[in-house]
Parts: structure tokens; sequence; C-alpha cells
């Protein structure tokens, strides 16, 4: 956060639980700002404690990937949450169309060098001032800004995956890429204070400790990346946090909103400068860097020492960042003075061996009432520093889908998003459910458990509609047999004994029921799932059961059982996810109606209903 702050307060490990204000005292920005990252750091572990650290809530789920008519790769609307910071897309976002990622590549360049790739989420916070967006200053105050904002990043992101031979790649799947893109950083950097040594043990140099005359929060932030001796850093004694709004680019003359008040707020001569806009900031790149050769107040204007990049978009907010180290210094481990870089005051830095990252930075505060820099252990005199990661960028990483480069273009291979129910439905089974049940016959209503149904109509077949997509293999066996899995099936009770040679042996007075299979075709399209009974099955139904039963003098109606199997059904998009298909009686006009959607919160069930068919509706 490169702001106009005093110095960075929160520390978890202190468990402090809010910042109480005294009257009469002074109000510093460290106090505020705590404040607010104590309530940040509570509602984000709190999320992450309940969700986990990557989740969609169910009912709005955001970032689903898809491929569209077109082969293009599609970023669904919703929410999403990663290590509990709130990622919300408001709409169907193509992958090449988002809003936080500039020059985004296409997807199938991004999967040259493997066919398989993650879809991941990268989350991270953005500090933005009124140069970046003009709405945050108050503009009744006559110029003068106020408070900053920090701003949530999400950009979509493809990482190739190379499948070791034999291994298909899944979403839960251990990925050496992945654990690469996700592993910790191994940088460090230690700060000290370091005098001379004196003439006597028992007086202090002069130049002892920190030797400015103000108060400054100094950031050391890593330009380019590279390991210990590849990669170089620039410093500022005021975070970084002094630039101003570029207007014109004209060779090695720029033209900016302001120069600021004076040299030591402003920009003068011989000043280190970086071009920055937001396609260099959301990239993670580092700007152009310069020495400032001549500054004119009256004309706003700054000469460098080289030419500045002539394609600039004022869309892109560009801006002039003032550095206080003379040019770029190389991190690295000198050999004179322990390995330690002399920044100025007195202040001194240690890198050890590692890899820094562009954008790294760590957190300076010097004070002139102790002498000292603010740094752990936070001792004064601080003899033993310990050194410390970077305070940020701070990025999150969640994966999203699982896809591949095939002959026909991009396709998605799986859904890596875990999905997580409200509190109020944490009981509920997250399975397919029943909605409801249908005839085939067209401009029918919806089927009602233990209701009369015309034996002509249900000859037409029945159609389950469920709230998610079914997978077909788990009902039919192959569309080539067109076989049926044992798990959806009808059943009639049909009066015993029936049939002539029956009665002689049995008597003509019904005993019983014997229940017996319709040969039928199961169907899925989709979250339905038909079942037509054969022509011969129809055929039976409509001509031959009620005109034997009336020669029989056997009653005006039969009962039909329909039984789906939730157990051996599941979801396409997830083979965890089963048919919860139970559904509960209730008094319904003199029947024994069911209730809608079906569920009873267990894994799996099965669905049962009964019809009474008859010859015609009733």
């Amino acid at each position: 956060m490169k702001g106009d702050f005093s110095r960075k307060t929160f520390d978890p490990k202190k468990h402090y639980s809010r910042v109480l204000m005294q009257q009469g005292r002074v109000q510093v920005d460290a106090d505020w700002n705590e404040q607010e990252a104590i309530n940040q750091y509570r509602a984000e572990i709190e999320a992450r404690d309940v969700i986990g650290r990557c989740g969609a809530p169910l009912h709005d789920a955001g970032f689903k990937i898809t491929v569209d008519s077109d082969g293009k790769l599609v970023i669904g609307k919703g929410r999403f949450y990663a290590d509990g910071i709130l990622c919300e897309n408001e709409d169907v976002t193509g992958y090449l169309q988002q809003p936080d990622l500039p020059d985004a590549p296409e997807p199938g360049n991004a999967l040259e060098t493997s066919p398989v790739g993650i879809v991941y989420l990268d989350v991270w916070e953005r500090h933005l001032t009124a140069l970046d967006d003009p709405r945050i200053r108050e503009v009744a105050l006559g110029g003068p800004d106020t408070a900053t904002r920090s701003r949530v990043v999400w950009q979509v992101k493809i990482l190739p995956i190379k499948p070791r031979r034999g291994d298909q790649p899944t979403c839960a799947g251990d990925l050496p890429e992945w654990d690469l893109l996700i592993a910790p950083r191994d940088a460090t950097l230690n700060a000290r204070t370091q005098s001379p040594e004196a003439d006597s043990p028992c007086l202090i140099p002069p130049t002892a400790g920190y030797q400015r005359s103000e108060n400054q929060l100094y950031r050391v932030e890593v330009h380019q990346s590279g390991a210990l001796g590849e990669a170089t850093f620039k410093w500022s004694r005021d975070n970084g946090s002094i630039l101003t709004s570029i207007e014109k680019i004209n060779g090695e003359e720029i033209t900016v909103g302001d120069v600021g008040p004076d040299n030591v707020l402003g920009f003068a001569n011989g000043h280190s400068v970086e071009v920055v806009d937001d396609r260099t900031e959301l990239l993670g790149q580092p700007g152009a860097l310069f020495q400032i050769e001549k500054v004119d107040a009256a004309t706003r204007t700054v000469k460098l020492n080289n030419s500045a990049p002539a394609d600039i978009d004022q869309a892109g907010h560009p801006k002039l960042r003032r550095w206080d180290s003379a040019g770029l210094i190389k991190v690295e481990e000198p050999a004179t003075n322990d390995g330690w870089i002399a920044l100025e005051g007195g202040i001194q830095i240690h890198f050890a061996a590692g890899n820094y990252r562009t954008g790294d930075y760590w957190l300076i505060p010097a004070r002139t009432a102790t002498g000292e820099i603010e740094w752990p252990p936070f001792q004064i005199p601080n003899g033993t520093p310990l050194p410390q990661p970077p305070a940020g960028i701070e990025h999150h990483y969640c994966r999203l889908a699982l896809v591949q480069r095939g002959p026909n273009g991009l396709q998605v291979v799986e859904d890596c998003r875990p999905l997580f129910p409200p509190l109020t439905e944490v009981e509920a089974d997250r399975g397919i459910h029943v909605k409801e049940v249908l005839s085939n016959a067209t401009n029918q209503p919806p089927l009602q458990n233990d209701h009369d149904v015309a034996v002509t109509e249900f000859a037409k077949g029945i159609v389950i509609v469920c709230d998610d997509d079914v997978f077909p293999g788990s009902l039919v066996t192959s569309k080539r047999s067109g076989l049926n899995n044992p798990v959806c099936f009808v059943t009639v009770d049909l009066p015993f004994p029936l049939g002539e040679a029956d009665q002689q042996l049995w008597g003509k007075q019904v005993i019983g029921f014997q229940s017996v299979t319709l040969e039928a075709k199961v169907e899925v399209k989709n979250n339905g799932i038909t079942w037509l009974p054969v022509e011969a099955t129809q055929s039976w139904l409509v001509r031959q059961l009620f005109q034997t039963m009336l020669k029989l003098r056997l009653g005006g109606r039969v009962l039909a059982h329909l039984t789906l199997k939730g157990n051996f059904v599941w979801a396409l998009s997830d083979p965890k996810l089963y048919l919860d298909g139970e559904v509960f009686g209730f008094q319904q006009d003199k029947t024994t109606g069911a209730r809608f959607p079906s569920g009873d919160r267990v894994r799996g069930g099965d669905l049962e209903m009964w019809f009474w068919l008859v010859p015609e509706a009733q």
C-alpha cells in the first residue's frame, strides 16, 4: 500500500480485538488503519473457517468456467471466496474481456506446452488513490485528497499441466505445477541501524542509530524479479506515496498534474521516477525508471534523462512515482560490511538468498525520538534484528476448472469449484432432487400421488424432472443396446387369480395382487428422466388390460407404482452427488399427496409414488 501512512501496526499474533479512542488524544492514521485491519482479519478468518480456503455459495456460485458456441472460454457470474476474500463477478465475462487482466493470452496459446491446464483464480488487493479513481476525492475541499482505498482484484488464469504418462489429471489431484505456483516465498530482508565503532565503550558516537531529523516510513520494493544477484530494488523514504498524474509524454518531457508543494514532498532535479499505469500494476510488472534532469513548476513539465514510452493511455491512469534511491540497486550480499547495504541516515538492509518477485516490499518506520527503526524484535537499541518475509503483495489462488485442448477446440473436463450451502441448509443433502413428475402426454398437469390417471395418458410415459442434470449412464446401460439399468421402473398390481386357469384352481374371488414390472425404455436428457413403455406394453395397457378386467369382473382400477433408485443415480457434474428422491405424504383431497422437491437430507434415497390406472380420467 503506497500511501502517505505513518506506519503499519497490526499484528495478528497480539490478538487485539479492537482499537479504543481516548478523549483529548491525538488521532493518528495507524490507529484507524489497525482497527480496519482487525475487522478485515476477523472477517476473512471467519469466512475461511466456515467455507474453507476456496468455495462458492450454492445458490449464486460464480466463476463457473464454460466454453460457448464459438469455442471461447467464459467466466460465469456470481460470487466466490478465496481465503475468505469475497470475489464478485456481476456479469458473464469472456476470458479475454476480464476487467482486471489486460492482455490476457488466448487460452489455446496458454496450452501450447501442454494440452491440459488448470483454470485458476488469482486474488489480491490493489491500493488506489484519487489519481486512480477521481470519485475518491472530495472536490469541495478544493484539491487535497483524503483517504485512499484498497480494492479486491480477481484474475482468471490458465496453468499448463504436464501429466505423467498414464495419469489423468483431476481437480483434486496432486499437481507439481500447482505446488510450485502456491509455494510460499522464500525471500527475506533484515534491517538495522548500525553505527561506527566508538573509541570508548562508554561513549556513543554522534552518528549512532537513525540520523535523519524527520520521522519516515521507508519502503524497500523489488523492481525486477530474480534470485539473489539478479533481482533489483528501489527505495522510498515516504512509502512511495509521492506521485502525480501524467497528462502527456513528448519524448523526454512529461506534462504532469502537479509537481508537488516543494522539493521534500514533490519532484526535483536528480530524483528517480517510475512511469506506471493500470496495466503495469495489474500485471505485476515494473515500470520504466528514469532520472529527473529538470522540473518546471510553471508549465508542470518534467524533463527526464531518457525518452519515456510514448504509447500512453489516459484511460489507464498513467502516473509518475518518485523514489529516493539513486536508480535501481542490485539485490545482493556485498562483500563489504558483512553483506549489509546502506540506504541513508544510518539505516542498513540485508537480503538473504531466495527468489524475489516484482512488487515484494518491506516497510521500515524510522523515528527520531528513539533514534531507531521499528523492526522485530522492536528493541531499543535493536541489536538483534530478525529477517522478515515481504509485507506484500499477497496472492491467493483457487482452482476453478480442468480444461484440455482437443481436436474440436477447448473443452472443460471438470468443474473444480467447491460449493457450499447456506447455514440454514447445512444439513441438507447436496444431491439431486426431484422437482415434479409429469405425464409425457401434452398439455397435462403434473402427476399427483394417489390420484386417478387415465390409462391412455399413462401409456404415453412419465417424465421425472430433477434440479440438476443427470448422468445418463447411471440409468441407461448403453444407447446402442437400449438396455436400462434396474433403477427406474413401473409396476402394476394385477388381481390374483387372473385368468380362467387360475380361477379354476384358486376360485374367482380376489385373494391378493401380483406385481408385474412393465417393459419400458428409459431416456435421459439434461435434468429429465423419461420412462416410456415399449409399443407392446402400450398396446396391452390401452387395448387389453381393462377389457380383461371387465370381462372377469375384477374391478375398474389398477394400482401402478413408480420407483427410482436414488442410490444408483448421480449428477452429471459430480459423481458424488446422488439422487435424494424421498418424498413424504400429506392429506390432499382425501388422498395421500407427495411433497416436492424430494429429499430427506440424506445422501441418496428412493423416489416412490403410486397412481390408480383407470379406463378414463375420473
